[in-house]
Order: C-alpha cells, then sequence, then structure tokens
C-alpha cells in the first residue's frame, strides 16, 4: 500500500513589524517563509506556500489587477484543502507569528475548518504518525 502524502500548509509573518527597512524584513520574512516550506517538502509533506503569493503582483497589470482580498482568498481555500497547518517557529531577527494579522486569520481558518495546527517539525512529524496511526485502525 503506497504511503499517504500529506498537505500542510505553510504559516507565518509576511508583513513587517519590526525597525529599519520595512521592505527588506518583508523580504526577509518571505525568504524565511520559502525556506520552511522546503524543509517540510523534504520531510515528505506538499507544503502550501503562501509566500509565493506576492508573485501575482509582478505580472498584474490592467488586464490582470490581482487585489489583496482576491489573493488572501486563493490562499484560504488552499487552506481548507490542506491536512494540517504548520507555524513557523519564531526565530530572533523576524515578524512573530504572534503579530501577523495574516496568521490570526490562517488560524481562525483552521479552527472553523477543523484542521489541526502544530508549531514545529516535531509536533508536525508526531501528527503525522498519529494520523498514520489513525487510518490504520
Amino acid at each position: 500500500m503506497e504511503e499517504k502524502i500529506y498537505s500542510v500548509y505553510v504559516a507565518g509573518a509576511i508583513s513587517p513589524h519590526g525597525k529599519g527597512n520595512l521592505f527588506i524584513e518583508s523580504l526577509n520574512n518571505v525568504r524565511r517563509g520559502i525556506k520552511w516550506s522546503i524543509k517540510v517538502w523534504k520531510l515528505g509533506f506538499i507544503p502550501y506556500c503562501p509566500f509565493f503569493d506576492f508573485l501575482f503582483w509582478l505580472v498584474s497589470d490592467e488586464m490582470l489587477d490581482c487585489s489583496e482580498e482576491m489573493i488572501k482568498a486563493y490562499s484560504i481555500e488552499h487552506e481548507k484543502r490542506c491536512n494540517v497547518v504548520f507555524v513557523i517557529p519564531n526565530e530572533e531577527g523576524y515578524t512573530r507569528w504572534e503579530d501577523s494579522a495574516g496568521v490570526a486569520g490562517e488560524l481562525d481558518t483552521a479552527n472553523m475548518n477543523d484542521i489541526p495546527v502544530v508549531f514545529s517539525i516535531e509536533e508536525l512529524l508526531t501528527w503525522k504518525i498519529d494520523h498514520k496511526e489513525l487510518q490504520n485502525d
């Protein structure tokens, strides 16, 4: 029997809340989110990485106008299809997830849709083992 591959929504702060250059802080948050998504992927999960959503604005113009609401709705629909939400752990020098309105919304979505939420790689791996055991019962 082939092992099920679980989808993981990777949640973390994007908007800056620190000192200094807010643009650079935002890009650092995006880079960090992409790196954590790759870590999740290398552990055998399929991550949904909302840190790529900014790319819609790079191609957006009069013909392909993308609003923030459209992109948030797009991301939320992907979150609803994921098996679990992984919240990126806080690290020195980056925006804390507790300070992010976006992460708060993602946690609300998870709660409203009965999607489990984990806050570390260890919790994610434990969730996978526990979930696999439930599937086999």
